[in-house]
């Protein structure tokens, strides 16, 4: 039995532009599959000008590997970290 299982919502490409169009300061990507999803559902354009904070560094790599600039990764890599990583960015 599946401890867990990812997918992506039907309606992640129109939330997504809606909140792109707000301008966020911020995007925080917690696993490789976020980037990708992510990336599907508005593209790299939408993210100019967007602050990027990775949960750690596999997920960073894989920004990395799609085009994007991580501006901060988080240490240790948890939610804690995460937020941390962005409060000191």
């Amino acid at each position: 039995m599946p401890d867990y299982r990812t997918g992506v919502p039907a309606s992640l490409a129109s939330g997504a532009a809606q909140v792109f169009a707000l301008q966020p300061g911020w995007v925080t990507l917690t696993s490789s599959s976020t980037v990708k999803n992510l990336l599907a559902a508005v593209g790299p354009e939408a993210l100019a000008g967007v602050r990027i904070a990775s949960i750690g560094p596999v997920t960073s790599d894989v920004a990395r590997r799609h085009g994007l600039q991580v501006g901060v990764e988080a240490n240790p890599y948890t939610l804690d970290g995460l937020v941390s990583a962005i409060l000191a960015g």
